[in-house]
């Protein structure tokens, strides 16, 4: 018989105690995070150029400017109705680069975050999210010929005779 006295903790096969171990992932999913940008403050985060998008809306809106904080309101579905009590219809641009400057803009939260929103708000049965088109000519085309839709393209996308106006973005 041995006088050493077993310990509870479990040994790796490397020799190095699990929970060290555990440790060790989370500091390396950190890592990898912060590499990515995922966690970096929007403060420090990389200049975003606001001339990156242009948010457009039918005609008939009844507004020509947003604060940031409307904009994702409505993006978010968070208010439905526009000042006039018409019906707000948001789509977005599966472009990454162009949602990614949109979100960050915006929503002050990167992309990624905001496809983990709409997850929640979809699986909790609160939302969906709004209908996400393929290219900036299915965008202009579907805010085009809806009431009360509202979108973002590229801002150098041109605008006129496209049947939408540009809203102006103001800070919050």
């Amino acid at each position: 018989m041995s006088n050493r006295v077993q310990s509870t903790e479990s040994i790796s096969s490397l020799g190095i105690p699990s929970r060290l171990l555990t440790w060790r992932r989370w500091a390396a999913a950190f890592v990898v995070l912060m590499i990515s940008g995922a966690l970096l403050p929007l403060s420090e985060a990389p200049a975003l150029e606001s001339a990156g998008f242009q948010i457009i809306a039918h005609p008939s809106a009844p507004v020509s400017s947003l604060t940031e904080a409307e904009a994702s309101d409505y993006f978010l579905k968070k208010a439905t109705t526009w000042p006039d009590g018409s019906r707000v219809t948001p789509v977005t641009l599966a472009d990454r680069e162009v949602t990614d400057t949109f979100a960050r803009k915006v929503h002050r939260r990167n992309a990624l975050a905001i496809r983990k929103f709409w997850q929640r708000q979809v699986f909790t049965g609160r939302g969906v999210p709004p209908q996400e088109m393929k290219t900036v000519e299915h965008v202009l085309s579907f805010v085009s010929s809806r009431p009360g839709a509202i979108g973002y393209v590229p801002a150098s996308t041109a605008l006129r005779d496209r049947g939408v106006h540009a809203i102006e973005l103001r800070g919050n």
